[in-house]
Order: structure tokens, then sequence, then C-alpha cells
């Protein structure tokens, strides 16, 4: 278990197998490469993506067949590589949510994409090839 003082959750106990190695970082968000996926039943089916490293952010993040049941990524040679040559089976996707002040205004990215490789715990931010619209792109339709 590792002790983290998140500025969301105060401070929490992570499993060991919920952390994840972002070799390349996350644009954005320099100096930072292990990040812990945390679940919180009463936000179901955000999840919450803790650094483990100064300064300890937390960004929220949803399947995006939530969003959009057709997404898919096709991930390169070179992406499978950084993510230690995974199966399909291996990796799942996540991407990152916005919440202003009325939720029904949700957006999320849908150009930059988390992958995450169960097996070897590794992750990275890809950008798909689309159209900037999908870099918000609400969640809840009206």
């Amino acid at each position: 278990m590792i002790k983290v003082p998140s500025i969301t959750f105060g401070d929490i106990e992570i499993d060991d197998h919920k952390v994840y190695q972002f070799d390349k970082g996350i644009p954005g968000l320099r100096g930072i490469h292990k990040y812990a996926i945390v679940e919180a039943e009463d936000t179901e089916p955000v999840k919450w993506l803790q650094a483990l490293e100064p300064p300890y952010i937390t960004l929220m993040m949803l399947d995006p067949a939530i969003v959009d049941s057709d997404y898919s990524v096709n991930l390169t040679d070179e992406h499978l590589k950084i993510l230690g040559n995974p199966t399909m089976q291996e990796v799942f996707l996540m991407v990152l949510i916005v919440v202003p002040e009325d939720a029904h205004n949700m957006t999320a990215n849908l150009l930059a994409p988390l992958v995450f490789n169960l097996a070897a715990r590794k992750a990275l931010q890809v950008v798909v090839e689309g159209s900037p619209e999908m870099l918000r792109v609400k969640v809840i339709k009206d």
C-alpha cells in the first residue's frame, strides 16, 4: 500500500496493483510519472486518476464507451512498445473529463485518450486522428 496526500481525497492508501507508470508523462503535467486509479462508489461511473508525486493532483476520467459506443483507438507499434507490448485483452481506455459548475455541461476529451496496460502497469496518453471538436464532447446529450 502507498499512502498519498491527495488534494481531492485527503490522505488515502492505494493498493500497489492500481499504480501505473506513465513513462512519457501526461502533457501539461511535467515531472509526474506515477498515477493510480481511484474508484469511489458515490461517483461511479467516474473514476479518478490520482498523481502519486507532487503536486498530488487528481483528474477525472470515464470509459469512452459511455460517451460514444463506437469509440476506438488504433495503437501504433511505438505506442505498444511504450506500453510494454500488451495484447489487446490487457489494454483498456479512459478519457479525461471536465465537469464545470453545471454538471450537465460535462465534456470528455476523445482526442487524447489514456491507454492502460493491466499486465505491465504502464500507461500512455495518445493523440488520435480526429477533428478539434473531439477535444470537448458533451457527455450528457440533450
